[in-house]
């Protein structure tokens, strides 16, 4: 049964988890916190965010230092679902679980995300095995199947626009979810995310592919958090939020009134209909 508009929207807390980085010794990484959601794909549950978040780099302006990524684990917070009294499903509390972001051996960091299997290539960091998406900016990561989750924190296809075949358009209003700079409404307890209301102020950008332009910012700690289009009484899933741009660059300044925010568009194909890799196809750089 279809949930009325208003219902639908009582939804988002539930569909969007905190994120913090760890380093090797896996120890909080100072200010590195980020959003995610999960999406259940056949029998496999994943993790959805920015490869910027795992990798530390801006896919758009890759800067390699002497040292290796710092981040090599994800703590997910989330809220608890307890299913131990048959129709009497309880979502509230907390918990958490590191995913690990590579799978160490031989003196070798293999990475364990699924990404875009075009990339760009960057001879630095494919030499380490990480591959600059051609596509989006997101990855995804595998969760344990144990893992207990209800219905309601999971992004199933019926809270997609995929197949929907109105294209976005500017003015269509959406609604960015996420945790700013962390922060949680109901405090770690109970992890609880924002929902920003925004409007698409641009259905493309120059010299990048498959993202659009939403009307102001989000906080930083939103990168990864999904993106829903109010759409014929529907909230669905349109992108994920990845960042900001500031049009005064030119001026050497960044001025927050005027910026505006970066969505990645998922809306003509998601991850499951386009190929997804740990590793890109071959490993051989893809310029098309």
């Amino acid at each position: 049964m279809k949930l009325a508009h208003h219902a639908q929207r009582f939804r988002l807390p539930f569909l969007a988890v905190r994120l913090q980085a760890l380093d090797r010794d896996e120890k909080p990484i100072a200010d590195v916190v980020a959003s995610g959601f999960i999406r259940k794909v056949g029998e496999q549950l994943y993790l959805y965010t920015c490869w910027h978040v795992v990798t530390g780099f801006d896919p758009y302006a890759v800067e390699v230092g002497l040292a290796l990524p710092a981040r090599r684990f994800l703590e997910v917070t989330l809220q608890a679902s307890d299913k131990s009294q048959p129709g009497a499903e309880v979502v509230g509390g907390a918990q958490s679980l590191q995913l690990p972001l590579y799978e160490e051996g031989d003196g070798s960091s293999i990475p364990l995300w699924e990404q875009d299997d075009q990339h760009l290539p960057h001879v630095l960091l494919n030499h380490i095995g990480i591959f600059v998406p051609f596509w989006h900016d997101v990855v995804r990561l595998k969760l344990p199947a144990n893992l207990t989750l209800s219905d309601m924190q999971l992004i199933d296809e019926k809270l997609t626009f995929l197949g929907n075949m109105s294209l976005v358009a500017r003015g269509d209003k959406c609604l960015v979810v996420g945790y700013p700079y962390g922060y949680s409404t109901f405090g770690l307890r109970q992890p609880t995310p924002v929902a920003l209301t925004r409007f698409i102020a641009s259905d493309r950008i120059e010299g990048r592919q498959r993202q659009f332009l939403i009307d102001g910012i989000a906080a930083p700690g939103m990168s990864g958090g999904p993106v829903f289009i109010e759409r014929d009484d529907d909230l669905l899933l349109v992108g994920v939020y990845t960042g900001s741009i500031y049009p005064d660059h030119t001026r050497h300044i960044k001025d927050k009134v005027t910026a505006l925010g970066v969505v990645a568009d998922i809306s003509l194909h998601l991850w499951d209909a386009v190929h997804m890799a740990r590793t890109p196809s071959s490993a051989v750089p893809s310029k098309s």
